[in-house]
């Protein structure tokens, strides 16, 4: 989703982690601002989605530093791919920046602990300092990032066969296929935008604009196989990335 705000826009990003106990589900939310509106999406993530685990206390506070540290990762990338290219935003922002306090709404990492959804804040860049292409790099930078974070420590997990690894991994490859999707407020419909020739870009941008928050909200609720249809298209990806990485 573009969220415009004057001159800038913020590409907002769903917190997807689909690490399921039989003690939580963990919702991804968004709030995002189109036309003087907002916007807040909300999904629960059906128990079992991808594994059956009986966290405890510690595996649970390290599942919710590791998903901190997938946030302030993705958020950063975006920042500095942007900063890479020019656009100073990001930076005169204080987003260029590993401190998870730059990239982390407070209200949003309240809740992960609380209800278990949260948000990271998002990062605010100028598209009239980058070119289309630049800002497809901007884009993918975060999903990226966060593979990135999981192939790391696929290796790492080799050599120390530690339980946390595999929570972080899970973590991180859901969090990037998840916002690869190509529907607003994620990645994946700003990728998409920048793809399609300026007439097409225009007409999708203003149908995101109206119906995009509205469609991803369905595909996260309605019932569909048991699940949502967003955990139907997301389960076989993320199984098909920890295969290959694992």
């Amino acid at each position: 989703m573009t969220a415009y705000l004057g001159s800038t826009y913020q590409q907002a990003h769903f917190v997807n982690i689909c690490l399921i106990s039989s003690r939580c589900s963990v919702l991804s939310m968004g709030t995002v601002t189109t036309n003087g509106s907002t916007f807040t999406t909300q999904a629960t993530c059906s128990h079992g989605l991808y594994y059956n685990m009986d966290i405890g206390l510690l595996e649970g506070l390290i599942f919710f530093i590791g998903l901190i540290i997938a946030i302030t990762i993705h958020e950063f990338s975006h920042a500095f791919v942007a900063d890479h290219f020019g656009d100073p935003t990001p930076r005169s922002y204080g987003r260029v920046t590993l401190n998870p306090l730059a990239h982390l709404d407070p209200l949003g990492t309240l809740m992960l602990f609380f209800v278990h959804f949260g948000w990271g804040k998002p990062v605010p860049i100028d598209p009239y300092n980058l070119s289309k292409r630049e800002e497809i790099y901007v884009a993918l930078a975060g999903p990226f990032s966060n593979l990135l974070l999981a192939v790391l420590s696929a290796i790492v997990i080799r050599f120390i066969p530690l339980p946390i690894f595999y929570i972080f991994i899970q973590t991180n490859v859901v969090l990037a296929v998840f916002n690869l999707i190509p529907l607003p407020p994620l990645d994946g419909s700003k990728i998409l935008l920048n793809l399609l020739p300026e007439e097409h870009s225009l007409r999708w941008q203003q149908a995101f604009d109206q119906y995009g928050v509205i469609i991803l909200a369905l595909a996260l609720f309605l019932p569909f196989q048991g699940s949502n249809l967003i955990s139907f298209i997301l389960t076989p990806a993320v199984k098909f990335v920890l295969k290959t990485i694992l």
